[in-house]
């Protein structure tokens, strides 16, 4: 069986009820690690993040917010008084009353995991089959948890972008909250990790 590594190219196929994209291996190794084929095609540069610092702040609705401050000083907010009249609101206020808790992240690879597994500040997932007819619900799954494993923002959705090219993180989800994640759970010589099983999605 044919595994996905990073360097990826596009095909086309049905993923969340309509025609989106999965990406198909430029480098390709079989369970052991060893590579198969390996192709080099021009490098994608992942877009870089403009926000240097962030916190979580609660609001009075029950909704948690994400305050972040550029290396300029600017500070921005994921509610919508900031995000769509690009006010200063009440949350940005209370980062600079030194409110809030910074948040911080985390760094991502592929690795030899049956799920995704928080290591220290590193977080490792597995790689995803080619052609599998479980591949896109895994890849869902491994974006689903690196949400939360607070892997840098701009590393998950480079690889959201890779892997569903067109689909937001809240059709991605939600699909998950409906349908649950789907990991691997043993691992043989020579096979590399194998019997998928759908379990809850962690909250």
């Amino acid at each position: 069986m044919l595994w996905v590594l990073e360097d990826m190219f596009a095909k086309s196929v049905g993923i969340l009820g309509r025609s989106q994209q999965i990406w198909s291996a430029i480098i390709l190794t079989d369970p052991g690690g060893y590579p198969i084929r390996h192709t080099r095609r021009k490098e994608r540069k992942m877009k870089k993040d403009k926000w240097i610092k962030r916190w979580k702040i609660n609001g009075s609705n029950g909704n948690t917010w994400t305050v972040a401050i550029d290396k300029d000083g600017n500070y921005g907010c994921s509610c919508p008084i900031w995000k769509f009249k690009r006010k200063e609101c009440h949350h940005i206020l209370q980062v600079k009353q030194n409110g809030g808790s910074e948040i911080k992240y985390r760094d991502a690879r592929p690795g030899n995991v049956g799920e995704v597994t928080i290591k220290g500040n590193l977080v490792l997932y597995p790689l995803v089959p080619i052609g599998g007819s479980f591949s896109t619900h895994l890849a869902a799954t491994i974006i689903y948890d690196l949400q939360r494993s607070n892997v840098r923002p701009e590393y998950i959705k480079d690889y959201k972008d890779r892997m569903f090219k067109g689909n937001s993180f809240k059709a991605i989800n939600d699909y998950i909250l409906e349908h649950g994640r789907i990991i691997y759970t043993e691992f043989e010589k020579g096979q590399g990790w194998t019997n998928p099983v759908f379990t809850f999605h962690k909250t």
